[in-house]
């Protein structure tokens, strides 16, 4: 990412600015100029919550066999 791309998203990231669609509803972060859902250009910024609940995140599990993980690794 260069400096100037850093310091121009910098704002959103750290307030969490995000946009929702007026004509649909779905929420995208980070903003973009069109929803992913039904291409409606306009969409105004949406602040989200800096604070969430548990599970609002989903967990992924995923069992290793021997052959993943070899005991010595050759270089």
């Amino acid at each position: 990412m260069s400096v100037s791309n850093h310091w121009r998203l910098k704002a959103e990231r750290y307030r969490l600015e995000g946009a929702r669609c007026p004509t649909c509803g779905e929420l995208s972060f980070p903003p973009r100029s069109r929803c992913q859902q039904c291409t409606s250009v306009s969409q105004p910024l949406y602040y989200l919550e800096s604070e969430i609940a548990a599970g609002d995140f989903p967990i992924a599990a995923s069992q290793f066999s021997q052959a993943d993980c070899p005991e010595k690794i050759m270089s």
